[in-house]
């Protein structure tokens, strides 16, 4: 968790935390959120939290990463062809995590580069790469 934190603080973002899904819904309300990481005890759960996020607009297209889940469990969510969700299976190195979250952040940021496809979130992301670039 560590090492995600440092990534994430390297690439401009801030790591917010939620252990309930009434604060985890409260913190997606008040903040733009780039990328959501999440550890959940059973694929159910999860996909009862996904529904849920897919349709609110401010996280309609957020990418989410589902992290410690079984191998039976990564086969039937690949199968479920779930947009924008990354599965990182139990026992995975951190660094599977930061890489996938470096990607998906990655391309929201070009995403957003394209003005016409973007949402709020995408352009938020690429001005705040900008934003890094310039202060350094």
């Amino acid at each position: 968790e560590e090492r995600l934190l440092r990534l994430l603080a390297k690439l401009g973002y801030r790591l917010e935390k939620a252990d309930e899904k009434s604060s985890f819904t409260a913190l997606v309300e008040r903040l733009v959120v780039d990328l959501i990481i999440i550890h959940v005890p059973s694929v159910r759960e999860f996909r009862e939290l996904l529904e849920h996020l897919r349709k609110d607009e401010p996280t309609k297209k957020t990418p989410v990463i589902l992290c410690d889940v079984t191998a039976t469990e990564a086969r039937t969510l690949a199968s479920a062809r779930a947009d924008r969700v990354e599965v990182v299976e139990a026992g995975a190195p951190v660094a599977s995590i930061s890489v996938k979250a470096a990607t998906l952040l990655r391309l929201r940021k070009m995403a957003g580069a394209e003005a016409h496809n973007a949402n709020v979130a995408e352009t938020n992301a690429m001005l705040r790469d900008l934003t890094v670039r310039f202060r350094k």
